[in-house]
């Protein structure tokens, strides 16, 4: 990795040759030992970043992801897609009502009649894909929902489901 710098090395190409003694090398390396903490630290944290570039919100990706965090062996996670985005609805057939008028606000039946396109009871939205887990994976759906949510295009809405 480009960020890891071997202190101890350094150390032994930086000092003068009068310098290079035991006692002066252990010295300086006690010295430097949060400095080789800190650069320690950032490899680990850069590698993980660096592993985490390689994953977006395409579903072969995020099923990728999911499946090295918490089913390594048999890799069973999968997500279905659920969205269809074809379908408008302004009415439902079987409510037994005649579809909707839409009219100009300067026609006299707009001041009197307001069709809405949703009753407040129905849901808005529509579920955009389901992340299928197997009972047998233990997993803390907060994190679950923090590490999708990491991925996931804004407008997506998922569920968490289990088979």
């Amino acid at each position: 990795m480009i960020f890891d710098i071997d202190i101890s090395d350094l150390i032994k190409k930086l000092l003068k040759k009068e310098f290079r003694q035991a006692k002066w090398m252990d010295l300086i390396s006690s010295i430097l030992k949060p400095y080789k903490d800190v650069n320690n630290s950032f490899v680990e944290v850069s590698d993980d970043i660096s592993y985490r570039m390689l994953f977006n919100g395409q579903t072969m990706y995020l099923r990728h992801y999911l499946n090295d965090k918490y089913d390594t062996i048999l890799r069973r996670i999968w997500i279905e897609n659920t969205a269809n985005t074809n379908q408008v609805f302004f009415f439902n057939e079987d409510e037994g009502q005649l579809p909707p008028y839409l009219y100009d606000e300067a026609e006299p039946e707009a001041l009197t009649d307001f069709t809405y396109i949703y009753d407040d009871t129905e849901p808005i939205s529509v579920i955009d894909f389901i992340v299928w887990v197997p009972v047998d994976i233990v997993y803390d759906e907060v994190v679950m929902r923090a590490q999708i949510d990491q991925y996931r295009y804004a407008s997506k809405i998922y569920l968490i489901q289990t088979f």
